[in-house]
């Protein structure tokens, strides 16, 4: 049997740990930013991010990447997010 070789990016992640407001401007702790970014970036990575979107348009990587950063939320005491760009994340889909 042969094994698969995966190819990886070479993904870059920027980061700002001062900025503590997400993509739409609202409040949010830069390490659950990170952790949404860096699973993105290991995704990318590996090729293993999720293809297709939710029932209302969101994208499948993306809801993954909110469960990343609710992980640290938790930690942190601090709500999950349920909404991705504004649209409510599928409950079934968020850990």
């Amino acid at each position: 049997e042969k094994g698969e070789v995966k190819m990886t990016t070479g993904s870059i992640t920027y980061f700002n740990p001062d900025d503590n407001t997400d993509a739409r401007g609202k409040e949010d702790d830069p390490r659950s930013q990170l952790a949404h970014e860096l699973s993105h970036s290991y995704d990318r990575d590996n090729a293993t991010g999720k293809k297709g979107t939710t029932e209302n348009g969101i994208e499948l990587d993306e809801v993954d990447a909110v469960n990343i950063a609710n992980r640290i939320r938790t930690k942190l005491h601090q709500p999950k997010k349920t909404t991705y760009d504004g649209k409510e994340i599928p409950k079934e889909l968020l850990e």
